[in-house]
């Protein structure tokens, strides 16, 4: 069990260097932490900010609309570098463009819902896929994974409810 705790945020110093730890909230799980090395302007965060790369899954653990606020105050940190947990590093903008995604496909989802297609149908996916591939085709796993991900939105749509995107 840990002998230290903290709710949002926690400062520690190791070898005369500063790093801050940073819980913001459920997204790719409840307990997501992002480390943040201020004197080099790096972040560290593993699962919930792929870098060109959509989200893998988006599972029933998975928490979109919070997720989706998890990435806005990432956005506010002063840095310029994220490591992931898988991959490539990234920049700033790259917290902003997974957010972006987000929102992105769940308006591409209910687009397709209005037209008449149906949950997690093929046509659903067609429908989603071919709004999304001008911006986001060339990421990793978006062939395989957008299915996954459009299945997950909708179990967390049955678990937490629809949400406004903003």
């Amino acid at each position: 069990m840990p002998d230290v705790t903290f709710e949002d945020q926690l400062t520690l110093r190791l070898g005369g260097r500063e790093f801050k730890l940073y819980y913001f909230g459920r997204n790719h799980s409840d307990s997501s932490l992002v480390l943040s090395y201020p004197a080099r302007r790096v972040i560290f965060a593993v699962d919930f900010i792929p870098i060109d790369d959509i989200p893998f899954g988006t599972r029933n653990q998975d928490y979109v609309a919070e997720w989706i606020e998890s990435l806005r105050k990432v956005e506010e940190l002063d840095f310029d570098v994220i490591v992931p947990g898988h991959g490539n590093p990234g920049q700033k903008d790259s917290a902003r463009l997974v957010s972006e995604y987000f929102q992105d496909l769940v308006v591409a989802v209910e687009n397709a819902e209005s037209r008449g297609q149906t949950r997690e149908s093929p046509r659903m996916v067609s429908a989603v896929r071919a709004a999304l591939y001008p911006k986001y085709g060339s990421w990793a796993n978006f062939g395989p994974g957008l299915p996954g991900n459009i299945r997950g939105l909708y179990e967390y749509w049955d678990r937490m409810g629809r949400f406004p995107i903003r």
